[in-house]
């Protein structure tokens, strides 16, 4: 019979042919032993199935897997997790899942690695509710879960808006004697930053502290996030505190906490602290200006009324070479909104053709809810005309952000119009308005603190994802306190 070959320089041979992206000759070593009677080992198989992997060749991986028990090379632990981590990656948690099922039916015990490589791909698939049951399911195995196995689940809670659940796997994690290292403190605090839980961030940070752990540019990053979801009142105190703490520590801010600061200071419309920002990131503090932050501190000189520097920095951002993308051209095109400059709208809208780009629903979107804080109500029906004549949906964020604007102006005849567009809209979704009186897109827009460009998924001021809150703060329409949402509602259900 052929004799398995346990020789480790076809291993490093595939991996090498495919770094250089040639997939055929990878392949061709398998073939080639097989004819010369050698059966490449386990180590060697699972190479090749990272080089499919690489290729983004799903179907071809598992079935080198296949292959290998074909020859008697049974896929361990390390094949199965290698497999499972670039399926999880490309957001095909299903076949994660059934390649951890298969492992268990051909006997393969998943070690702590597999079991948090299945939690990850679940993650990322926004199955938050399973991964968490895989911690559940790895502990009745008699598999210990670790360090990474904690981390990573907490991460995935608070990415999900869980961080109740993520301060609870927290205090599990401890209770089993695990320490946590500065990675788990900070997605810990991320997940509280995304809640605009800054009283919580601070408290963690202090925590960190009694550990020797010191804070990090990431730990700041999410600081500044839950800054952002602060009331107005808030804002200026926690801003200059954030900064003294972070010299304290010794921390030089980044893109990202620049661009949150940018925004922070851009909200409470302090435009000396704008240029103030401007001026160290001209100093080179963290390096050369990106894209992102131009389009930060574009945003934040808009907030503050001064189009003139916001337009500058748009300027400044071509003459360094930064690409114009679509998202670009969507932050500029909200500094207009913002900024209530209509007669750019036309030159803006060309620019952005010019570019290679569309007029987008966020665009439209925007500039309907400008339109309305400026009390152009025709203007207002004319853009949702035009978006229907375009087969652009006029879906309940943008109806209830109207319904909003024709509230605070006492304009009842045209709210009661846009509600009844509104009812029309969710026959189609499935959203209703209760009888009870509340309505749960406002709820949802009234109650969204604020996305700051100073995360990770929240930097996306030029970015084409957004989420309902991103959406809300792109538009203009800043976070209400629970207090105002409430008699917003109340004015709009009254009447």
């Amino acid at each position: 019979g052929a004799a398995v070959c346990g020789d480790d320089g076809c291993r490093q041979l595939i991996l090498a042919l495919g770094q250089a992206g040639d997939f055929e000759r990878a392949e061709a070593v398998v073939t080639n032993s097989a004819e010369c009677g050698r059966i490449l080992n386990v180590q060697a198989y699972t190479a090749l199935v990272e080089v499919c992997c690489r290729a983004g060749k799903w179907d071809r991986a598992e079935a080198v897997m296949g292959e290998m028990e074909g020859v008697g090379v049974q896929p361990n632990a390390v094949t199965n997790s290698l497999l499972m981590n670039w399926l999880g990656k490309a957001g095909q948690w299903k076949r994660a899942e059934a390649l951890f099922e298969r492992m268990l039916e051909t006997g393969v015990q998943p070690d702590a690695v597999a079991y948090t490589t299945l939690m990850d791909a679940y993650g990322r698939g926004s199955e938050w509710e399973a991964a968490e049951r895989v911690l559940e399911d790895m502990q009745q195995a008699g598999m210990e879960p670790n360090v990474v196995t904690y981390t990573t689940l907490v991460d995935i809670l608070g990415k999900h808006g869980q961080w109740h659940r993520a301060e609870k796997a927290l205090e599990q994690m401890q209770a089993r004697g695990l320490r946590p290292d500065l990675v788990t403190y900070n997605v810990v605090i991320d997940a509280l930053g995304r809640a605009g839980k800054i009283q919580e961030v601070k408290a963690t940070m202090e925590r960190m502290r009694t550990h020797r752990l010191r804070p990090d540019k990431f730990t700041y990053n999410s600081l500044v996030l839950a800054i952002g979801r602060q009331h107005f009142s808030k804002l200026p105190d926690e801003m200059d505190a954030a900064v003294a703490l972070m010299k304290k520590d010794g921390v030089t801010p980044d893109m990202f906490i620049y661009s949150g600061l940018f925004y922070v200071a851009g909200k409470i419309g302090r435009v000396e602290k704008v240029a103030e920002l401007e001026e160290m990131m001209d100093r080179g503090v963290c390096g050369p200006w990106d894209r992102e932050t131009h389009l930060a501190a574009m945003d934040a000189y808009a907030r503050c009324g001064r189009w003139d520097l916001a337009e500058q920095m748009w300027d400044r951002m071509q003459e360094v070479g930064h690409e114009l993308t679509k998202g670009a051209h969507l932050a500029r095109w909200h500094t207009i909104c913002r900024c209530r400059l209509w007669e750019l709208v036309k030159p803006a809208i060309a620019e952005l053709y010019a570019d290679g780009h569309a007029l987008g629903p966020r665009q439209y979107t925007s500039l309907a809810l400008g339109l309305a804080k400026d009390n152009k109500w025709q203007q207002v029906h004319e853009v949702l005309s035009s978006m229907r004549r375009r087969e652009v949906a006029v879906d309940s964020f943008v109806l209830t952000g109207l319904i909003e604007e024709a509230a605070k102006a006492e304009q009842f005849e045209h709210m009661e119009d846009f509600m009844a567009q509104m009812k029309e809209a969710n026959q189609e979704t499935g959203v209703s308005v209760n009888p009870g009186g509340e309505l749960s897109p406002i709820t949802t827009v009234a109650s969204s603190p604020p996305t700051t460009p100073g995360g990770e998924s929240s930097r996306d001021l030029a970015g084409e994802d957004s989420t309902m809150s991103a959406k809300v703060e792109a538009c203009g329409a800043d976070g209400f306190s629970e207090g105002q949402a409430s008699e917003t509602q109340q004015k709009i259900f009254k009447f």
